[in-house]
C-alpha cells in the first residue's frame, strides 16, 4: 500500500514538472481506455533540418488501425515529394506501456 502511495505521489510531483501530454504513449496515464496500441512519431522535414516539429502521439484500438496510419503517414509522405519522413515508436499495451518496434517512414 506505501509503495502505491509514493507512486502516486511522484506521479503528481512529475506532473507538474513535466505535464502527462509532453510524456507521450510512454506514460500510462496518457492511454485512452481502448487503446492496444499507440505510435510517438516526429516528422522530419529535409529542405529545413533544424526546424523541430515537436513529437506527436496517436492511440489505436487494434493493429489495423495502426496500419492504416502508416499508409495515410506514407501517402503524405509522398505528397511532399519525400521533404519529410516520419520516425516513430509503437507501443503495445501489457499492463502498461511496452515498446514494440522503432522505424521510420
Amino acid at each position: 500500500m506505501q509503495v502505491c502511495q509514493n507512486v502516486s505521489i511522484l506521479s503528481v510531483l512529475l506532473d507538474s514538472v513535466a505535464p502527462n501530454s509532453a510524456l507521450g504513449a510512454s506514460c500510462q496515464g496518457n492511454w485512452p481506455s481502448d487503446a492496444e496500441f499507440a505510435v510517438d512519431y516526429r516528422d522530419h522535414d529535409r529542405q529545413f533540418p533544424q526546424v523541430d516539429h515537436g513529437v506527436c502521439s496517436e492511440y489505436f484500438p487494434s493493429m489495423e488501425k495502426f496500419e492504416e496510419w502508416k499508409r495515410e503517414s506514407a501517402e503524405w509522405i509522398r505528397g511532399t515529394d519525400y521533404d519529410f519522413s516520419r520516425r516513430y515508436t509503437l507501443y503495445s499495451w501489457d499492463l502498461g506501456p511496452q515498446v514494440a518496434l522503432s522505424d521510420s517512414i
